[in-house]
Formats: C-alpha cells, sequence, structure tokens
C-alpha cells in the first residue's frame, strides 16, 4: 500500500495485528509503539478501536477522531469488518487505518466487501466436498456479494455464509449429527443438472428453484485437493484413538464399544464394514473415524444402490477422453482416485451390482485402479470402510455377493445399535430438540421411548426437527406437532389379561415362528420382530 496516510491491518481474533501494510512509521509519531505485526490491541491496553470491536460485535464497525479513547488515537480513522470463518464465526478482522485523513462510509463499505473476498477464499481452499456459488443475478457469482456453500459429497450441507442463508431464507441449522440435505432447500429437478457436473472443474451459471419458488443461479467446484502429506497404510505404531467427535448425545456403550474397535483397526488399513439399520447412523460412524484418523484428507462417499447402471463403472472407476460417447474432454477421475490419500465410504454395499464386484475387488487388491478407456493403471492409498443395511454374509449365501470380495471388506465387522436399544436416547430428544427439551411433557417422551422406530436415528431426528419448528412461542410441544405414526403403533403387543406362558417360551415361540415364516433367513426374522441377530438367536436356542 503506497499511501503516506493508510494502513491495512489483519488482527485475529485475540486483537493481535498478524498482517500489516502500509507506513509504521505513521503510529509511533503518535502512539510511541508501532502497529506492525504482534503489536496487540486490546481495548485493556489502548482503549476502544475499531478492530477489537468488530471482533467482539462480528459487525463492521467505523470509529473516528474522539470516537477512541486516548488522546494519542484521535487523529486517526478506523474502519474495521470481521472476516467470517466457514463455521461462522469470527476468523478475523480487516481494518483499514487513516492518519490525518478521515474514513467515511463508502470506506467502510469497501472493507467490509473485502472482508467477504478473504471469506469467499476461505472456502475456495476448503478440500473436502463441493462449493456452490449462488446469486440472484448470474452476473454477481465470483463477488463479493455472492452466497457460498460448501456441500459434501452426499448432499449434505457443511457450511453457508451469510449472503446463502439469506438468499434462501431459512434458518441452516448446521448440528453434526443432523446436517440438512441440498434437496431440502433446492428443487431436485433443479439439482440434477447441477450434480452432473459435480465431478468436473467450475462450470457456467446453472438456474436453481428453491421449494419456496425463489429462482437463483450457481456455480459448482470441487474443492481444492489437499497438500500432499503421504500417511502410509499400515503405520507402525498405532496411537490410541481418540475421544470420537461425537454429538455430546453419542454416549451408548454398544455404539462406543464399536467406535474403538474400529479406531484400533482402521487405521492399519483394514476394511471395517459397518452393519446396522437403516437410519443408525452408518455414515455418520464412517466420518467420525476418518476425521480422527486422516482429518485432512478427501473423504468420499459412494451410495453403491444409487449408482447410476450406464454410467456406474464410469462414476466410479474414471475414464479417459473419448472412452466412450459423451466422455468428458481430457477424461475425469473416478470417485475412487479422488479418495486417494483418504478414505472411500461404500455405503449399501450389498447392492452394488455383480459386475462392478469384481472390479471393485482387483482395485482393492491391487490398491490401484485402470480408468475405462487407459492402459496404465493409477496407484491408490485409501483406507476403506463400507457400510450395508443387509446381512452381507446371507447374500453371499445366496450367491447374491461375492464371497473373495466380502472377505475383503469384513476385516472387522461392527454393529451399530437400534435406536430403539439405544440407552442414550433421552439425551439424542434433547440435543434434536434444542431449546424446547425442557418443554416436552413427560408423557411424550415416555411415547418416544416406547414407540418402535424402524426409521432409528434419521426418523428421531425429522420427527422432532418438525416438533421443535412447531412448538408454542414458549417453547412448548404437544401431541400433534409429533407425527401420528408414532401414536398409531401399539405401545407394546397386545397380551391377554390371562397369562399362560412365562415371556422366554413366548419369545421362543415367536422366533421359532418367524424362523419359519421367513425361510430360516435368520436377519429377515430378525428384522421382522424388531430385534437384533444376537438377541433373535437368543430367542431361537431358549426353551421353556
Amino acid at each position: 500500500m503506497n499511501s503516506p496516510n493508510w494502513m491495512v491491518l489483519l488482527t485475529n481474533t485475540q486483537g493481535t495485528i498478524v498482517h500489516a501494510l502500509g507506513d509504521h512509521a505513521l503510529a509511533p509519531r503518535r502512539l510511541r509503539l508501532p502497529l506492525g505485526c504482534g503489536r496487540s490491541l486490546l481495548e485493556s491496553e489502548i482503549g476502544s478501536n475499531a478492530p477489537v470491536i468488530a471482533g467482539q460485535e462480528a459487525q463492521a464497525v467505523l470509529l473516528c477522531g474522539e470516537d477512541h479513547y486516548l488522546d494519542e488515537l484521535r487523529t486517526f480513522s478506523c474502519a474495521a469488518a470481521p472476516v467470517p470463518g466457514i463455521d461462522g464465526s469470527v476468523a478475523a478482522v480487516l481494518d483499514v487505518t487513516g492518519v490525518d485523513i478521515q474514513a467515511d462510509a463508502r470506506t467502510l463499505a469497501r472493507v467490509r466487501r473485502a472482508a467477504h473476498s478473504i471469506e469467499g477464499r476461505l472456502y475456495e481452499q476448503h478440500t473436502d466436498g463441493l462449493l456452490l456459488r449462488l446469486h440472484e443475478d448470474a452476473r454477481f457469482l465470483g463477488t463479493p456479494e455472492q452466497g457460498l456453500l460448501l456441500v459434501r459429497e452426499d448432499g449434505r450441507l457443511l457450511a453457508a455464509n451469510a449472503m446463502a442463508r439469506h438468499m434462501l431464507d431459512v434458518s441452516i441449522t448446521l448440528a453434526p449429527h443432523a446436517l440438512p440435505a441440498l434437496d431440502t432447500l433446492f428443487d431436485g429437478s433443479s439439482l440434477a443438472g447441477l450434480w452432473r457436473y459435480a465431478s468436473g472443474s467450475e462450470i457456467s451459471a446453472l438456474p436453481l428453484q428453491t421449494h419456496g419458488g425463489a429462482l437463483l443461479y450457481a456455480t459448482v467446484q470441487r474443492g481444492r485437493p489437499a497438500s500432499a502429506v503421504v500417511l502410509p497404510v499400515r503405520p507402525k505404531v498405532i496411537p490410541e484413538p481418540k475421544a470420537p467427535a461425537a454429538p455430546a448425545a453419542q454416549a451408548d456403550p454398544a455404539w462406543l464399544s464399536a467406535f474403538g474397535r474400529a479406531g484400533r483397526v482402521y487405521p492399519h488399513g483394514l476394511a471395517v464394514l459397518i452393519q446396522g439399520e437403516t437410519g443408525t447412523g452408518k455414515e455418520w460412524f464412517a466420518r467420525a473415524l476418518h476425521d480422527i484418523h486422516r482429518p485432512s484428507k478427501p473423504f468420499v462417499a459412494v451410495n453403491c444402490a444409487a449408482l447410476a447402471e450406464s454410467m456406474a463403472e464410469a462414476e466410479l472407476f474414471g475414464h479417459t477422453e473419448g472412452a466412450f460417447t459423451g466422455s468428458r474432454r481430457g477424461g475425469a477421475a473416478g470417485r475412487l482416485e479422488q479418495a486417494d490419500g483418504g478414505t472411500l465410504f461404500l455405503d449399501e454395499i450389498g447392492d452394488m451390482p455383480a459386475h462392478l464386484q469384481t472390479r471393485l475387488l482387483r482395485v482393492l487388491q491391487e490398491r490401484s485402479v485402470l480408468r475405462i478407456g487407459a492402459d496404465r493403471e493409477r496407484p491408490l492409498d485409501l483406507l476403506v470402510l463400507s457400510a450395508s443395511h443387509r446381512d452381507l454374509a446371507d447374500l453371499v449365501a445366496a450367491g447374491q455377493f461375492r464371497q473373495d470380495l466380502y472377505y475383503r471388506l469384513n476385516g472387522l465387522t461392527v454393529q451399530l445399535p437400534a435406536l430403539r436399544d439405544r440407552q442414550d436416547l433421552d439425551a439424542l430428544i434433547d440435543q434434536c430438540l434444542g431449546d424446547a427439551a425442557g418443554k416436552m411433557p413427560a408423557a411424550l417422551r415416555a411415547r418416544l421411548h416406547d414407540y418402535h422406530w424402524p426409521g432409528n436415528l434419521r426418523q428421531l431426528a425429522q420427527a422432532l426437527r418438525v416438533a421443535a419448528l412447531l412448538a408454542a412461542p414458549d417453547g412448548a410441544i404437544a401431541q400433534e406437532m409429533l407425527p401420528a405414526d408414532l401414536f398409531a403403533e401399539p405401545v407394546a403387543p397386545a397380551v391377554a389379561m390371562q397369562v399362560p406362558d412365562d415371556l422366554q417360551a413366548v419369545q421362543h415361540r415367536a422366533a421359532t415362528a418367524a424362523f419359519a415364516a421367513h425361510g430360516r433367513n435368520l436377519s429377515a426374522a430378525a428384522r421382522a420382530l424388531g430385534v437384533s441377530r444376537t438377541t433373535f438367536y437368543k430367542y431361537l436356542r431358549t426353551t421353556r
């Protein structure tokens, strides 16, 4: 900065200057202390000043002349604006200080725009997922006025800046256990066109229709790759796993036991197979493992049940230019290559088409991938997690899943508990309800404990999110604010007034009948009774 009367300062959240541009000799003449890197601007040291106020108030501030506390600063004129971080908190403060010159509203506006530009760079440098730029007018995309969304590979929203929240006109809650899906904000048909370009670089603006009827324009860009840091697939020393980066409610002993065992095996490069009913949080479990052991590396989730038959091979393994009609110019990396250095999460692996199972097995054995149309394999360094709500052993026995791939994927198998079996249901309820937790009557809470929860955590979070939004002004929750399904299901199976048999006999007869009715399929019979395989097997073996 060449102006003899201006300085540009960047401070951290503690009020310390971390970068300065301009004539550092301006300040010592009046303040007797340099305004260079390392200088503290705390109010306790130099009184009121714009950078500290902007950081504390989280809004742009203009402070001129006598607004300052110290007499030495009376000729200073300061315009400061907070730089929002990806998590929405203040990451830093940008300040422009003039000496013997007056800052005005236009100066403040420029500083505010510059702060938003820095925010945009923070989003652009994020290494995980996709970056969406939004605006009502496509000409403003790429400017400080744009909305910014960070989206995970599975379509879950990771972050949204203030501009995006304003444009979407919604209150976006980014709780780790209940990240909203992008299709809850935008019409699904308009999203389809956007995702077609998600594996490439930035594209021209595409229209997106919100559920509220607003028309926005968007571009999508894949996050920058993380800096190259080589991590061995099989490290010689395994550090003790840290406590999972889980919500406070994650305190169920069975869940914690599964997470602890997986955390000891996963860093060795051994595959972990996560089993559990639909909605038990298998992807969340996988991402929590990744965030602890390879936090700066990519996490790529592939829903094997949602792979389009015609494009599944190219999507997974990538292709070269000209490999097939419609192939991308210059070729494209597949999802496996995108996971290089990080974690590949294969969700609903039991639904992967048979011809892809063969190719996947070779990739996992050789730790290399051959793009469609290529003649040279590319080496891969990745850790593999897979998940299924179906029992893979049963699928192998039925000839629907390759046995050799099954043994490759289940280095360790962990079973996530169903919601009805968890011991931390109260904490999960409170976490989903937030501020309204204390306003739920005891009778309704008891009903939530008695309910079967076939949709598990996903169903619980959805039901309580709706209840919290419908709550009365004082936060009170009534029965009509909860789904009718919760009250249509009997609390317990009807039992005659007289009980001719003991409980174990009833359980044994029910298990035997379910086993026969489902063709001696243990998993199917257990699901029909709503119990785990272990519990079902215990019922089956019990005799009167």
